[in-house]
C-alpha cells in the first residue's frame, strides 16, 4: 500500500523502491501481494502520464469484478476513469466515475478504499457534467459533494472551488 500511495502522490522514485523491495522478498513472503504490486505499477505509469498504457491494461477490468485474482478495488476504477478523462473520453470517464460514486460491484472488503474515491468521484462528475452541459447531473453530484465537504481540509479546498466554478460557468452558459 505504501508503494501505491507514494505513486498516487507522484513520488514514483519511492514507489519503485518499495515495489523492488517487495519483489526482492522470498516468494513465501510475497504471497497475496501480486495485485497490490500490479496496482502500484499502474499508479507509477499514471504518475508518469502514460495514460494510454494504464487504460489498455486496466480498462477492460473496469466493468469486471476481478483484478489480478482479487476483487476490483475502487482505486483500479479510479485509474481507469482518470485515464479516460485525460485521454478526452469523457463519456467513458463519467460512466466509471458513476460506478465509483454508486459503489457499483463493491465488495465488503473494499469499503475502506471506496471511501477514498467516492467523494472525489462526485467532484469529477460535477466538473465533467458541467463541461458536457448536463446541468441536472452536475447539480445532483454538486449537492452530494458539497454536503460531504462542508469543512474541507486546506489540501482539498481547490477541489471544491473547481467544482463550484465549473458548475457556475455551465449555468451561465445556460
Amino acid at each position: 500500500m505504501a508503494a501505491i500511495w507514494a505513486a498516487a502522490l507522484g513520488d514514483t522514485v519511492d514507489s519503485k523502491r518499495l515495489i523492488a523491495a517487495v519483489r526482492a522478498r522470498p516468494p513465501e513472503r510475497r504471497q497475496g501481494l501480486d495485485s497490490a504490486l500490479a496496482l502500484a505499477q499502474e499508479w507509477v505509469a499514471a504518475s508518469g502520464g502514460r495514460w494510454p498504457e494504464v487504460r489498455r491494461r486496466l480498462g477492460p477490468l473496469g466493468a469486471q469484478g476481478i483484478f489480478a485474482g482479487f476483487p476490483i478495488n475502487p482505486l483500479v476504477r479510479w485509474l481507469v476513469a482518470q485515464a479516460d478523462e485525460r485521454m478526452g473520453q469523457l463519456d467513458s470517464a463519467v460512466a466509471t466515475y458513476e460506478r465509483i460514486a454508486a459503489g457499483w460491484n463493491c465488495s465488503e472488503s473494499e469499503v475502506l478504499s471506496r471511501g477514498l474515491t467516492e467523494p472525489f468521484a462526485h467532484q469529477r462528475l460535477v466538473v465533467l457534467y458541467s463541461q458536457m452541459g448536463r446541468l441536472d447531473d452536475a447539480r445532483r453530484h454538486w449537492k452530494i459533494f458539497s454536503e460531504t465537504f462542508t469543512q474541507p481540509d486546506p489540501e482539498v479546498v481547490h477541489l471544491v472551488d473547481e467544482a463550484r466554478a465549473a458548475l457556475e460557468a455551465a449555468e451561465r452558459k445556460g
